[in-house]
């Protein structure tokens, strides 16, 4: 299909990250390092701990393209 779904998942990407800059914008540019901040669970700790040390190791991390 000639990498048609991974375009238009990369179309959807764009604009929904398009849409909330637009919302940020609108409501003007508030200041995001002031947000409550909630603790992860252990369980997502880890994997996010294991997502940064094969990223740091060059390991892909999901689809290769």
């Amino acid at each position: 299909m000639n990498h048609m779904v991974e375009k238009q998942m990369r179309s959807a990407i764009l604009e929904i990250g398009s849409f909330w800059y637009s919302a940020w914008v609108d409501a003007g540019q508030p200041e995001l390092k002031d947000l409550v901040k909630i603790d992860l669970e252990p369980e997502e700790k880890q994997m996010q701990e294991n997502v940064e040390k094969k990223y740091r190791n060059g390991i892909p991390i999901g689809r290769e393209l």
